[in-house]
């Protein structure tokens, strides 16, 4: 049998807020008739430098698309043989309401689709403190309630523990199957209209007290 322990009481309290995406990250698939390495590919690559010079018109930094991997392609013909290449880029959307533009505007140029979609959230260590404070002081109060409804007084703490809270909720993207021959069928299918993306996050504590009088 668990040991008892009459004299003291053992409380719990949680802090739990559901924090918005702040920005996404799109990968962007697109096929390139030249191979090219490394970051230059960028600039170098035909295919890819359309693309980012589209989502340069959409306000994207250039500091916010990266390439994540190039597959170089070769052909053999009769008499000459050909390299091509797949390169796939990250491109960071800070600003969520161009997201939809952002994914439709760079596939519409004919060599490019939509690959995953990332949501990402605000980094909730700056905030881990006042949640805390918060989540004790409703557990000194739950158990402040429970000393004067034994007609005993708090005493003090015994044990207290905390853990963080963190759920992430991922919600499906739409991929190219959004697109049809070269048509968007709707910008809510693209963005999830309907679904908030949401990361539940908090702090949950277990506070152990002694009781006066008891």
């Amino acid at each position: 049998m668990p040991e008892s322990h009459p004299d003291r009481i053992l409380v719990r309290a949680a802090v739990e807020h559901d924090l918005p995406a702040d920005r996404a990250e799109v990968e962007l698939i697109v096929s390139g008739s030249s191979f090219f390495s490394g970051s230059s590919a960028l600039a170098r690559a035909k295919e890819v430098r359309d693309v980012v010079g589209t989502l340069t018109e959409l306000g994207v930094p250039a500091d916010d698309v990266s390439l994540l991997d190039v597959v170089a392609e070769s052909s053999k013909g009769l008499i000459t043989t050909t390299s091509s290449a797949t390169y796939t880029l990250k491109v960071v959307v800070r600003q969520l309401d161009r997201l939809a533009d952002v994914q439709i505007e760079s596939t519409r140029h004919k060599h490019t689709k939509l690959g995953d979609v990332v949501w990402k959230y605000p980094d909730i260590d700056p905030l881990e403190d006042e949640w805390l404070a918060t989540a004790m002081r409703r557990a000194k109060a739950k158990a402040t309630i429970i000393a004067e409804a034994l007609g005993v007084g708090l005493g003090t703490v015994h044990l207290a523990e905390f853990d963080r809270i963190e759920e992430g909720r991922p919600m499906p993207m739409a991929s190219e199957r959004a697109l049809v021959r070269g048509r968007v069928e709707s910008v809510g299918e693209v963005l999830g209209m309907g679904v908030v993306h949401t990361r539940r996050a908090g702090v949950r504590v277990r506070v152990e007290y002694r009781l006066r009088g008891s």
